[in-house]
């Protein structure tokens, strides 16, 4: 009798996992579908005001290209907080914070940006911040916790350092185009690579993205800093 059950509870979590699955990569591709969309909505976002609007089109795209397949995918099946790297982790949170402060001084070395924030009013600067505090936040969940974590979990971690690494390098493919000039191809490609990979090691160890996030705010803020007091 034993053994029925065994086999019984065994089939149910096998077709649970099936379920979880197909819901993960349902919500990849819809990423994908609403990412496409978003940009080629760009265009009637930022053609009025291009600094405030195109801060209203980056952070409307990460809410509904990235935070909505997330909410839909958790909502439906019953995750627990270390698979999207919701899980508290205190040794996590400095990890991160110290990750991308350290990363943060190549942007102010490279004057990232600077030029652009030197001209814009305090409103803007503000208004900007807490925009960068919403989009870090979906950017870490997204891919350290949600792609990184959700992938390791079904296929390994070394498929899920390599797709979690594709699309974080050509998210940043703007960085890219801002680092390349400075620093040449090879230490760009190896400063977002290795971004991509320190960042899914802390998710790794800690199942956590918190200090992820905020370590990626403060990164934002500081390079805002450096370029008004430079």
């Amino acid at each position: 009798m034993s053994c029925i059950f065994t086999l019984v509870n065994s089939e149910i979590e096998e077709s649970k996992n099936k379920n979880l699955i197909s819901n993960w990569k349902k919500g990849l591709i819809l990423n994908l579908i609403l990412v496409s969309i978003m940009l080629l909505l760009r265009p009637l976002f930022i053609n009025w005001d291009y600094i405030f609007s195109y801060a209203l089109w980056e952070t409307t795209t990460m809410i509904i290209a990235f935070g909505i397949p997330i909410y839909l995918v958790l909502k439906n099946e019953d995750w627990n907080k270390e698979d999207i790297g919701l899980q508290w982790s205190t040794p996590g949170f400095f990890y991160g914070i110290i990750f991308y402060t350290v990363f943060s001084m190549v942007f102010i070395y490279i004057r990232f940006s600077f030029d652009a924030y030197v001209a814009l009013p305090v409103f803007y600067l503000v208004l900007r911040a807490f925009s960068f505090l919403i989009i870090m936040f979906l950017v870490d969940l997204w891919f350290h916790g949600f792609l990184f974590l959700g992938i390791h979990r079904y296929h390994g971690i070394k498929n899920a350092l390599l797709a979690q690494n594709v699309y974080w390098f050509i998210f940043h493919l703007y960085e890219m185009s801002i680092l390349i000039p400075k620093m040449g191809i090879f230490l760009s490609c190896l400063f977002i690579v290795l971004s991509g990979i320190i960042g899914d090691f802390i998710a790794y160890k800690t199942k956590s993205i918190y200090g992820l996030a905020i370590g990626h705010f403060i990164l934002n803020l500081l390079i805002i800093t450096f370029a008004l007091t430079s």
